[in-house]
């Protein structure tokens, strides 16, 4: 059992009432715990200090007050150490605005001049009830939760204001002067991710020579006007990274100076790089600096002109099977004789585009032109655009733009220019959205032509009365032993050949194709 003085208790240090005056011997007994120790007794005196009561929490203090009945009349002070949290303290160490004190008949609390009375029984209720609560695995893993969290915000906050800075120092979009001219090169590679570089006129009926010529002379104008928007990109870049390697050599005390302050410069620096034509080697590093960004900028520039291709040439081919599609949706109505030829109009204004002629041989019938020729020519017309409009010079081989590459080439700092000159033609090509559409401009040609090849299967009995009046060689030697009804039988069968050949018609428009027999009725 350990023996509490009074002077622990309570201030004045003074015995309180009902409590028996002890003799020295006692007083100094009331110094002393009892614990298990060495001595012969079994038990080890700790001599605890009087002044700090700390050693004795608030719940030991009740039970043993409890049990000893001449402890009933002593109290103690408490200071709050958390929500349901005390401390036993002296008189001299109470918070004078928020303190309590504990007896066996209850606790009294001070705030602020204010008293409130707690029965002993309810506080020991509430702190058991407080201990059981902070058992709960929630509120007992809350504080380190709690700091995990502040700590997560904390370091989000700084991964956020580093990426801020990051993004300020080399998003071109934030840059006040690099902006406006992305904005400028942006508009300018819209406009021509737009272009269609084959015209085909729906009113038009190409012979293939005069549509491959026609393409010919498209695809050269839009080579120029291409060249065109390369060369105000290529001023528009040079203007801006000129503008931004000064304003920032000004802003880092690298600008334009008079001729003294240069003087006293150089005096202050020391000695100047002979290669660097004048410039000290500072200077030289904060100009690297610059245009390592300048040759981020270029090269993001190039990728929006060569993105600008890519779409010119995946448009051109979506328009091209959007003909094909356009004819693959219309009724099989193919026309009786077009009088006044290949000129005369289809009903509904639209036109077919190529024109292929019905020959008649022995061996049977013939297209002139093929069908594979005229896919070759329309293949070989998408391939030939996309290789005349993917030649444009790179960027950064420009000799223009050697200023903000040559800093960082003496270092072998450079961007590989391999890297921007690489096979634009090649990179298209095997896009597969273009090589789908490429696959589906096949498909639908070879529908289309099909329908012709159909068309004129209708024709082949053509080709035995050919190869039959071909062989008739002297009627007066065919029919000299003839009857009268074989006179009659011959001209009756001559005659209907006569009307199938005039109904076959001149020209025929099916579908993409106007299909000429004018040479094959010549023959027959």
């Amino acid at each position: 059992n350990v023996s509490i003085p009074s002077a622990m208790l309570r201030a004045p240090p003074s015995y309180g009432a009902g409590y028996p005056k002890t003799s020295s011997v006692e007083d100094s007994s009331l110094m002393l715990a009892t614990a298990p120790g060495p001595n012969a007794g079994g038990t080890e005196d700790l001599r605890v200090d009087p002044a700090d009561p700390s050693w004795i929490s608030p719940a030991d203090f009740v039970e043993f007050i409890l049990n000893h009945e001449s402890l009933t009349e002593e109290f103690c002070y408490m200071n709050r150490s958390g929500p349901y949290e005390f401390e036993i303290v002296p008189f001299s160490k109470i918070n004078p605005n928020d303190y309590m004190t504990i007896s066996i008949r209850g606790v009294t609390h001070y705030s602020n001049g204010e008293l409130e009375y707690q029965d002993l029984s309810e506080w020991q209720r509430d702190q058991e009830m407080y201990r059981k609560i902070i058992q709960i695995p929630f509120f007992e893993k809350y504080q380190r939760w709690k700091l995990f969290s502040v700590w997560k915000s904390a370091m989000r906050n700084q991964r956020v204001q580093k990426c801020s800075r990051t993004l300020n120092s080399h998003l071109f979009a934030l840059d006040t002067t690099l902006c406006d001219a992305l904005l400028k090169c942006r508009t300018l590679c819209f406009k021509i991710s737009g272009w269609n570089l084959l015209d085909i006129n729906s009113m038009t009926v190409y012979q293939l020579e005069e549509f491959e010529e026609s393409q010919q002379s498209v695809r050269k104008q839009k080579v120029q006007d291409l060249q065109d928007v390369w060369n105000k990109i290529k001023e528009e870049l040079l203007s801006s990274c000129h503008k931004s390697l000064t304003d920032f050599l000004e802003k880092n005390g690298f600008g334009q100076k008079p001729d003294d302050a240069k003087s006293e410069d150089a005096a202050k620096e020391g000695e100047r790089d002979e290669d660097g034509g004048g410039m000290s080697y500072t200077e030289r590093a904060t100009t690297r600096t610059q245009c390592r960004k300048l040759t981020k900028f270029i090269r993001m520039v190039q990728y929006l002109f060569n993105d600008a291709i890519s779409q010119m040439v995946r448009h051109t081919a979506s328009k091209l099977l959007e003909v094909l599609d356009s004819f693959m949706n219309e009724e099989e109505a193919p026309e009786e004789d077009i009088k006044g030829g290949p000129g005369g109009d289809k009903k509904g204004g639209k036109k077919p585009n190529f024109t292929i002629e019905c020959l008649l041989e022995h061996t049977g019938l013939r297209f002139s032109p093929m069908g594979d020729a005229i896919r070759e020519v329309l293949e070989g017309c998408l391939r030939d655009a996309l290789r005349a409009v993917s030649g444009m010079q790179a960027f950064l081989a420009v000799e223009d733009f050697t200023p903000f590459t040559a800093p960082l080439a003496e270092l072998g700092d450079a961007l590989q220019l391999e890297e921007q000159q690489q096979d634009l033609f090649g990179l298209v090509a095997q896009d597969p959205k273009y090589r789908e559409l490429s696959h589906l401009i096949i498909s639908r040609y070879d529908s289309l032509f099909g329908k012709v090849v159909s068309y004129a299967d209708g024709f082949k009995h053509f080709v035995d009365i050919y190869n039959e009046n071909a062989a008739l060689q002297d009627c007066a030697v065919t029919f000299a032993d003839a009857e009268l009804d074989e006179f009659r039988d011959a001209l009756a069968k001559y005659k209907q050949q006569v009307e199938d050949i005039k109904a076959i018609g001149r020209t025929t428009d099916i579908g993409l194709f106007r299909l000429d027999c004018k040479r094959m009725q010549e023959t027959l």
